[in-house]
């Protein structure tokens, strides 16, 4: 199942929010769960980017 959703609408839009609760509904059954992301995430979520090299450098040190 692909889903894309805007998350701001979901205060005004209730296919969006039925959605939503259809996909909790889902997770909160299941046993094993996938979920695929873009490119980006690992920004937003405090992960260093592989592209800048300082940053992995100095991560590499910090664990040697």
């Amino acid at each position: 199942m692909t889903v894309t959703l805007d998350p701001d609408a979901s205060a005004t839009d209730s296919h969006v929010r039925r959605t939503l609760s259809d996909i909790s509904l889902a997770v909160a059954k299941g046993k094993k769960i996938v979920v695929v992301t873009g490119a980006g995430i690992s920004c937003s979520c405090g992960i260093p980017v592989r592209q800048n090299s300082v940053v992995m450098k100095e991560a590499l040190l910090s664990i040697l």
